[in-house]
């Protein structure tokens, strides 16, 4: 009798490995789908947890950022912040209505339209935004030139 088990290994709060294992089974070619099955479950995870923490970092970068320069911070972000609300706006509303369809959808969405990708453009923005502000003498640090006001 074959038995297929899935266990999660919770290394961390986010991360979730799953291993696949088949118990009694005198067959080579279940062990292989049971692997294979184990590294595409891991590789979705993987993609999705790196999403995850993209979006996380730039939620990060924009309070860190406005926690320490303030109302200087503010005008530097706004477009920025902006495009990016509409954007994870848009991309909530595509994944709730693929949610209908089944997980492939969701996949599809997320790989096709290489969000990845952006969520990592915007984040170089606002990184780049970050250093501007840091770099930007101005009133707030006594004795620097006011070349840029």
């Amino acid at each position: 009798m074959l038995v297929l088990e899935a266990k999660r290994d919770y290394e961390r709060d986010t991360e979730h490995r799953v291993d696949i294992s088949l118990a009694d089974s005198p067959f080579p070619y279940i062990h292989r789908f049971a692997r294979c099955a184990a590294l595409v479950i891991n590789t979705v995870h993987e993609n999705f947890r790196e999403l995850a923490n993209g979006i996380y970092a730039i939620v990060d970068i924009v309070k860190d950022t406005v926690k320490m320069h303030e109302e200087m911070s503010v005008f530097r972000l706004r477009d920025i912040c902006t495009e990016l609300t509409v954007y994870l706006t848009d991309l909530r509303v595509e994944l709730s209505s693929a949610e209908l369809h089944g997980f492939q959808q969701i996949q599809h969405i997320v790989m096709e339209k290489k969000v990845f990708d952006a969520i990592m453009g915007f984040r170089q923005r606002l990184e780049g935004s970050f250093l501007f502000i840091c770099l930007r003498p101005d009133s707030y640090h006594p004795g620097v030139s006011t070349l840029y006001r």
